[in-house]
């Protein structure tokens, strides 16, 4: 729901309120002005015929539908010091054109004159109250509904036109691509809260900006210049392996040495790589063949099988494509396999099995000691897999990630399996 709606339909539930009290209001009104107007009809009315009786010396009674004046033969006591002497009530009358009762406003006065005292009674119809209410919620019900229309209306005129600025902010904000390394160049929209908010997302879009580039830079560099001193420092280790004369502890030192500068290189490239996908610098997309990838990924790791005496079991369906980055899927099939084969037990098993939307490797190894879900973190492995960099499977959940794809691992005795959903 837009922000101007939620707050047209929250003045509306107020007007409601103001309205309701507001008709309760008018209705109390309307029931004393009409009750006040009927009360001095009915005493104009008395007026002329208490004129009329004593102008007429023969007079004795008189009865009609509205008046009834009969003689009594003594005024009722007044309280002292009372000056109305007019008695008004509501009283029930039989109306002769609705054939029902109706009610009436009466007046009950006496008078005394030099033939007689009488007691003179008027009656008048009145504005029903269930009548005044109808009409009174009637016309309030109209106007509420009448206002409502307008306001909904006028708020959706007034979004378009008012928070015209603030949805081009928005399209902007959608469009930003931190990989292009420009801020958003928001201008005025001569609304002060706007404006604000512009020159905040312009300082915050120039600064993300800077500090991705910087941070890209200094990942390239960082991996470029490690890579360097690594292979010179492999390479010298390698000489020192050739030299004679050297002892055992001597080789197993340099061998020692050899192997950690080898897992540290492994995982500057593993680092670097996490970084770039994680940048998002993988992004040509194009139609892929995942059983050709995967036919040829299994040729080439054929050997470290035969190396480590492995069975392999495939069956992969023909022609299933997929749209991602080439290099994504490459390397997402090669980090599968070599998971695979890295942690499989000597003689071991590989079952590679590839349907329209479903990857699964399962493979024989040692059983689990950590929770299945906790390997794709970073660095981390069980302890079967000490000499190991602990990024491999998080590459992998990156790369799932990234993709849109639906990744488990589930481990039941010696057999694990990963299984990707495209």
């Amino acid at each position: 729901m837009k922000f101007l709606l939620r707050a047209t339909l929250i003045y509306l539930m107020i007007t409601l309120i103001v309205f309701g009290a507001g008709g309760i209001i008018t209705y109390n009104i309307f029931i004393d002005a009409i009750q006040l107007e009927t009360d001095r009809y009915l005493i104009e009315r008395y007026r002329d015929i208490s004129n009329y009786i004593k102008e007429d010396p023969g007079f004795s009674s008189i009865s009609d539908s509205k008046i009834m004046i009969t003689p009594v033969k003594a005024l009722p006591e007044r309280r002292e010091g009372r000056r109305n002497r007019f008695q008004f009530s509501d009283t029930l009358v039989w109306h002769q054109g609705l054939k029902r009762m109706e009610n009436n406003r009466k007046l009950t006065s006496f008078i005394k004159t030099e033939d007689g005292n009488y007691k003179i009674e008027i009656h008048d119809v009145i504005v029903e109250r269930d009548d005044i209410f109808q009409s009174v919620f009637d016309s309030q019900t109209w106007l509420f509904v009448i206002l409502g229309v307008v306001m909904v209306f006028s708020s959706f005129l007034i979004s378009t036109w008012m928070f015209r600025p603030f949805n081009l902010t928005l399209d902007k904000i959608k469009n930003f691509n931190i990989k292009s390394m420009k801020p958003t160049s928001l201008g005025k929209s001569g609304i002060k809260e706007f404006d604000i908010l512009n020159g905040f997302i312009n300082q915050m879009t120039e600064k993300v900006s800077t500090d991705y580039k910087n941070l890209k830079e200094f990942t390239e560099n960082a991996s470029h210049e490690l890579q360097t001193p690594l292979a010179i420092t492999k390479g010298k280790l390698e000489l020192l392996l050739q030299q004679e004369n050297l002892t055992q502890e001597q080789i197993d030192l340099i061998e020692s040495s050899y192997a950690s500068i080898t897992h540290m290189s492994k995982l500057n490239k593993s680092l670097t790589l996490l970084s770039r996908i994680e940048n998002e610098e993988y992004s040509n997309k194009e139609s892929i063949n995942i059983s050709s990838e995967l036919n040829k990924a299994l040729d080439d790791f054929s050997d470290l099988t035969k190396l480590k005496n492995l069975s392999l079991d495939s069956n992969i369906q023909e022609e299933v494509i997929t749209k991602n980055d080439k290099t994504l899927i490459k390397v997402l099939i090669n980090n599968l396999l070599q998971n695979a084969i890295r942690h499989n037990k000597e003689g071991g098993k590989i079952i590679v099995s590839l349907s329209e939307n479903t990857l699964t490797i399962k493979n024989t190894g040692a059983t689990l000691d950590i929770p299945s879900e906790q390997l794709f973190e970073r660095f981390k492995k069980g302890v079967h897999s000490e000499k190991n960099s602990g990024l491999g499977l998080s590459i992998i959940h990156k790369i799932c990630e990234l993709s849109h794809y639906k990744i488990s691992y589930d481990n039941e005795g010696e057999w694990h399996t990963i299984t990707i959903t495209f």
